[in-house]
């Protein structure tokens, strides 16, 4: 919800300026004879769809994917995913046509003796995709040759690495896609970004540094937003590397002192998980962040003296009994809150907040997402508060917690029919999250 108020936000200041998405909205599926023909908004037309679609492009194109997004695509001959994005845009809003004139005909349905030939492919729509090609060349400037070849990236043929959440089209004859309406109308654009450019060939490898420069990016420039802390807290705003004379080399991908308190954080940037290999693959990665977060840290403590005086050249001043906190920070909401082994996993909004000090909830209210109230929380008053408060708001952030205390555990036992079967039980989670005093 926050996100999309400072998109709706953004979408009325650049509007204000003439300067609007380029991608034209699809206003209407007609047929001429047999033909499909889709029909655009015209250049340069604001309106509510335009907004959203602004919105959900801003939910995808995170600030550290600026490059990879203009970046060409090696299995598809160059294509960016900048416009995959566009295309998928194009794409899911005339699918979402075709939702609504479905639920109008059943709304009005008044056939039940008609044979089904006669009715039912009325409530199966499908996309031409010549209709397609040439609706992506006119609403995002895609070329045809592009155009084709990208209706068949989003066509699901149940190849190795394939998912309907990212390939929401259905062939249904050699001309014809049909749409599948729940991949369209709820789509996690942030990870299916990340789904893109694995399918398009681009090593998922190259994404990791750009998080870690944006997230030090960002702890600097909390910082220097803060009340309490500029001027006061530093944060190391390289990719910084510890060199003990006589141990191993730790890079640390962030590093900042508040007091006499130094954080030192492994930075992962993974794929959002969906199904429970995605999910164990994701523990895996954050369990062995935690466990180098845990090794830099003791490698810091280890050799007190010598890293005291090596980060004096960043005007960092450390008495002799510093102390030390790993943390992890990942770019997915998943595992967010949950600590392992006691190292705190958070992601960057969770960060940003506790070094600029305080998190604002926001009343909103009406189409247009108006604040009509807005209450800000302080996390602290000093320097030595926020030193004191740090490990327990990273532990057990404010915004994940109405989450972990609204869970609730159910199970139901799975008895044996005889002495040769099994025995087991079915554990569910439900969460209906606590509202904050």
């Amino acid at each position: 919800m926050g996100h999309a108020v400072l998109a709706t936000n953004s979408m009325r200041y650049y509007a204000a300026k003439g300067l609007l998405p380029r991608i034209r909205e699809v206003r209407a599926i007609e047929h001429e004879g047999k033909r499909q023909i889709i029909r655009l908004s015209k250049n340069g037309e604001a309106t509510r769809t335009q907004r959203e679609l602004f919105v959900l492009r801003g939910f995808a194109n995170e600030p550290y994917y600026s490059e990879l997004l203009e970046e060409p695509t090696p299995s598809l001959g160059g294509i960016t995913l900048s416009a995959i994005l566009n295309a998928w845009i194009v794409i899911s809003r005339a699918a979402q046509l075709l939702i609504e004139s479905v639920s109008t005909r059943e709304t009005n349905f008044r056939k039940p003796n008609a044979p089904a030939h006669s009715w039912l492919p009325e409530h199966a729509p499908v996309l031409q995709i010549d209709a397609l090609v040439k609706a992506l060349s006119d609403a995002s400037d895609i070329k045809a040759v592009d155009g084709r070849q990208l209706v068949e990236f989003f066509t699901f043929r149940g190849n190795l690495g394939q998912e309907i959440w990212a390939s929401p089209l259905v062939p249904v004859g050699p001309k014809t896609v049909a749409p599948v309406f729940a991949a369209v109308v709820s789509p996690n654009l942030r990870r299916l970004v990340d789904v893109w450019m694995r399918l398009s060939g681009i090593d998922l490898s190259k994404r990791g540094p750009p998080f870690e420069e944006h997230v030090r990016l960002i702890a600097q420039e909390a910082i220097a937003s803060s009340k309490v802390l500029a001027g006061k807290a530093i944060s190391i705003n390289e990719n910084y590397t510890f060199r003990p004379v006589d141990g191993r080399d730790e890079q640390i991908d962030l590093l900042f002192v508040i007091g006499t308190s130094v954080f030192v954080a492994e930075s992962k940037c993974i794929l959002e998980p969906t199904e429970a290999k995605g999910f164990a693959m994701h523990r895996r990665t954050v369990v062995g962040a935690a466990e180098q977060a845990q090794r830099k840290a003791r490698s810091l403590t280890t050799h007190a003296s010598e890293f005291a005086a090596e980060v004096r050249r960043f005007g960092i001043e450390l008495p002799q009994s510093f102390k030390v906190f790993p943390f992890v920070v990942v770019s997915t909401s998943t595992h967010v809150g949950i600590p392992v082994n006691g190292v705190p996993v958070v992601d960057k909004y969770i960060l940003e907040r506790f070094l600029f000090g305080e998190l604002e909830d926001a009343l909103v209210q009406g189409e247009n997402l108006e604040i009509q109230e807005r209450v800000k929380h302080a996390f602290f008053s000093s320097v030595a508060e926020a030193e004191e408060v740090a490990p327990t708001y990273f532990a057990c952030p404010p915004q994940v917690k109405p989450l972990l205390d609204g869970m609730t555990l159910h199970s139901a036992p799975i008895y044996a029919l005889n002495s040769q079967d099994w025995e087991g039980v079915v554990v569910t989670f439900d969460c209906q999250p606590l509202q904050q005093q």
